[in-house]
């Protein structure tokens, strides 16, 4: 705290009291502090607060109040999945797996409720939010928040063992909850590789950043990979690559972050980071299979709809590990584990609800364990209120593309429905 420029107070949990937050620009809760001593003595306080003490998060009215179902820990954690990449709360980091920990920790999680803004989860429930705020004003639990509330997924040791990310994390927290943010004016990004590039195992992987400063100079410019330092470069150009860098050397197949830290010469930091994924070099390896089931391309829905996806993926010579789905070009977020679901009363997708009227397109991209990718792209349209809504019909059987032998007898059966209204017929051509 005080590196960012903070003058720091301590105070007993057990002598504490509300008015301790009177003359301060935030009040930290950390888990170290005992949340029977604590109780709720900050929940009303017009102080930004920021927490990582669990049980803390019912007491302040950040969520309910079941332990282990409404939050809790979970052991062996060392990623978390960014949600909400363009909040400020996400410091720079893309959407998707970010490894945050140098080595596996407890993960604490809140589910917090639908006015909350959820930014990171955890890797196999992402209903399980890592972090998660209230803006002032917004409704919680029992309350409307009296000021900013923020909570975050370090344990008693969280922090020491965060890497450069989760460490950039619990700066973006208390600087997005106290306002108190300094204002940089440093440009930095990525020339090579792109985002979401693919590279063949073995081939050389060069890194390429433009870094400038409008209001004075660049010191320096550090290269990570998924959190660990590559390098540090005090001058241009800022280049790393396979023959000078071990990290960036003969890479591993799988996906990786690659994030540019620039400072300048009065300690301001901007951050940018892209996602790569190394592929197998087995030209034997078949590439993934993925489609939509739900939603059916051209499908219509009415406006202010909410939109649930399902999406089918299989690979017949390994395993999938990754499910991607973009909106309109926009990622939302990854999916790992069967089923592939985005939308509906089990996961939050702020972009799929309140649909907006026009026509939509729905992206996902299927990656399996050898890097191999595949993707299936359908478009939705959204009608506004007052348009009636042609009705869906579809094939039950027999399946697209299926086989019969000559002389079968073939029975077809299909599925209509309508939206706004009822079938009157269904033709068979």
């Amino acid at each position: 705290m005080e590196l960012l420029g903070y003058t720091v107070t301590l105070a007993d949990d057990d002598t504490s009291t509300p008015n301790d937050a009177n003359d301060k620009d935030i009040v930290l809760i950390s888990s170290t502090c005992d949340a029977n001593k604590i109780g709720d003595k900050f929940k009303n306080v017009a102080k930004p607060v920021v927490t990582w003490e669990v049980s803390v998060f019912p007491l302040m009215g950040m969520t309910n109040t079941v332990l282990y179902q409404d939050y809790g820990g979970r052991a062996s954690q060392s990623k978390v999945i960014i949600e909400n990449p363009t909040h400020p709360l996400a410091a720079g980091l893309s959407a998707g797996e970010q490894i945050v920990g140098l080595k596996s920790d407890v993960f604490l999680f809140g589910i917090p409720n639908n006015q909350a803004i959820s930014v990171a989860s955890l890797i196999d429930r992402q209903d399980r939010k890592t972090i998660f705020a209230y803006d002032e004003g917004a409704q919680m639990f029992g309350l409307v928040a009296p000021a900013r509330r923020v909570a975050i997924y370090f344990d008693d040791d969280g922090l020491k063992n965060a890497n450069t990310l989760g460490l950039s994390l619990f700066d973006a927290a208390v600087c997005w909850a106290s306002g108190n943010c300094n204002e940089s004016k440093i440009d930095i990004a990525f020339t090579t590789p792109t985002d979401q590039q693919t590279f063949i195992q073995g081939s050389n992987v060069t890194v390429n950043v433009t870094a400038t400063d409008e209001d004075g100079t660049i010191s320096n410019v550090r290269l990570f990979l998924n959190g660990q330092s590559v390098r540090q470069i005090s001058n241009a150009p800022y280049t790393w690559s396979s023959t000078t860098d071990p990290l960036l050397n003969n890479m591993a197949v799988g996906s990786y972050t690659l994030l540019a830290r620039a400072t300048d010469n009065r300690g301001n930091i901007a951050e940018t980071s892209i996602n790569i994924t190394i592929q197998s070099n087995n030209t034997n390896n078949k590439a993934p299979n993925v489609s939509f089931e739900v939603p059916t391309n051209l499908q219509t829905f009415r406006e202010g709809e909410e939109l649930y996806v399902k999406v089918n993926a299989s690979d017949s010579d390994g395993t999938i590990t990754l499910v991607r789905l973009y909106f309109d070009g926009v990622l939302l977020r990854d999916e790992r584990l069967v089923p592939f679901e985005w939308g509906g009363t089990a996961n939050d997708d702020p972009e799929l609800q309140n649909l907006q009227a026009g026509t939509h397109t729905l992206r996902t991209v299927a990656t399996d364990n050898a890097g191999a990718t595949a993707e299936a792209t359908i478009n939705i349209t959204v009608t506004t209120a007052s348009t009636n809504l042609p009705p869906n019909v579809s094939f039950v059987n027999p399946k697209d593309g299926q086989t019969f032998v000559a002389g079968t007898s073939l029975t077809v059966r299909t599925d209509a429905t309508d939206a706004d209204g009822t079938v009157s017929h269904v033709r068979l051509f």
